[in-house]
C-alpha cells in the first residue's frame, strides 16, 4: 500500500462529514483498488468509537461514526491521519498468500463516498 501526502486538505475531501469543516490537515491518497474508501489511523489513550485496535494506542478508523467522531473531538493532526484509497486483498485472497484464516484479515465497515477521490483531486 502507498500513499502520498496530497495538496487536498480533510476540509475539501470529506465535504459533508460532521467535523471536517474545521480540519486544514492533509489528506494521504493511496489504491490503487479503491479509491472511494477513507480510511483513518488515530492514536488514542483510550479506545475510540469503532476503532479497531492495530498496535498499542493505534486505531484504524474504518467507520463514518468514528471517523466523524474523531474529527468533531479536535484530535491534532499528529494524531489522526487520514487516508483516502486502499491498496489489498480480499478475505479468501488474503488468506491463500498469507495463511491467516479469512474471517480474521477483513475489514468488513468502510466510508466511502460518492464523489470519485479523483474528482476531488483534480486528477480524473
Amino acid at each position: 500500500m502507498l500513499h502520498y501526502k496530497s495538496d487536498l486538505t480533510i476540509q475539501k475531501a470529506l465535504t459533508g462529514i460532521k467535523g471536517a469543516e474545521k480540519r486544514t490537515d492533509t489528506v494521504y491518497v493511496g489504491g490503487p483498488v479503491d479509491l472511494s474508501v477513507v480510511l483513518a489511523l488515530l492514536r488514542s489513550k483510550s479506545t475510540p468509537e469503532d476503532g479497531g485496535r492495530v498496535t498499542g494506542n493505534l486505531y484504524l478508523m474504518a467507520g463514518r461514526p468514528g471517523l466523524e467522531a474523531a474529527l468533531t473531538e479536535g484530535r491534532p493532526e499528529s494524531d489522526l491521519r487520514v487516508f483516502i484509497g486502499y491498496s489489498g486483498w480480499g478475505p479468501a485472497s488474503w488468506s491463500a498468500r498469507s495463511g491467516v484464516p479469512a474471517g480474521l484479515s477483513s475489514i468488513t465497515t468502510t466510508t466511502r463516498f460518492s464523489t470519485p477521490i479523483p474528482t476531488l483531486c483534480g486528477t480524473a
